[in-house]
């Protein structure tokens, strides 16, 4: 079991954990190109409107992510082990999140405002969810 400081928060955003299944995006989930850049850019939001709130990255492997961008965060997480589920990384780095209260940012969320509040509702609700703001199917 993990060690968990009970008065900690942060962000927790995955990279490469082992899926998704569907191969196009495995190959773009790589650690390299679009993904990462989208990381860069989804942290330096989260940095400059809310620049006290710790940052962690859940990675499968430490080849994912360079020395350049494993400054960005506070806190970098190897997971091991295998998970074959279609968008399954979310579990895994929810579960291996470094703090008590965790926020999980998608690769391509733009932060817009401080969200330090946010980790306050985490006391009366154990998770929150954000539908996608457009309809969205598959074929």
């Amino acid at each position: 079991w993990r060690r968990l400081n009970r008065q900690s928060h942060g962000v927790v955003y995955t990279l490469g954990l082992h899926s998704p299944i569907i191969e196009v995006y495995r190959k773009r989930y790589n650690g390299r190109g679009p993904y990462l850049e989208e990381l860069a850019a989804s942290v330096a939001t989260l940095k400059a409107h809310s620049p006290r709130t710790p940052i962690a990255l859940v990675t499968d492997h430490e080849d994912n992510i360079n020395a350049s961008m494993a400054k960005l965060f506070d806190q970098i997480v190897v997971q091991k082990g295998k998970v074959h589920v279609s968008w399954g990384d979310v579990i895994p780095a929810v579960l291996a999140t470094p703090w008590q209260r965790s926020l999980f940012l998608d690769l391509d969320v733009k932060v817009c405002a401080d969200i330090e509040h946010m980790f306050d509702w985490l006391e009366y609700y154990d998770i929150g969810v954000v539908a996608e703001p457009y309809p969205f199917s598959h074929p």
